[in-house]
C-alpha cells in the first residue's frame, strides 16, 4: 500500500463491493455502505493522502490487524 497505483485500486475495488449494499436493505449494509464508499473514494480520489495518513498513524501490522478485524467483524455481525 505504499504506490499509488495499488491505493487507487483498493479504492476502486472498494467502491465496487459496496455497489451490493445499496441493493440490499437495513442498517446494517447501509453502515457497511457509508463505510466502504467513504473508504474506496478517499483511496481512489487522493492516493497520495492516503499513504502519508497511514504511514503516520500507525505501523503497518497495525493496518493488518485492522483488516483482519474489520473482516472478522463482517463475518461476525452478518444478518
Amino acid at each position: 500500500m505504499t504506490q499509488t497505483g495499488t491505493v487507487r485500486s483498493v479504492g476502486a475495488l472498494l467502491l465496487v463491493l459496496a455497489i451490493p449494499c445499496v441493493l440490499w436493505r437495513g442498517w446494517y449494509f447501509w453502515t457497511l455502505f457509508s463505510a466502504l464508499a467513504v473508504s474506496g473514494t478517499w483511496r481512489l480520489r487522493f492516493p497520495h493522502d492516503s499513504i502519508r495518513v497511514q504511514r503516520s498513524i500507525y505501523p503497518r501490522r497495525v493496518h493488518g490487524f485492522l483488516l483482519i478485524a474489520a473482516a472478522f467483524l463482517v463475518w461476525a455481525l452478518r444478518p
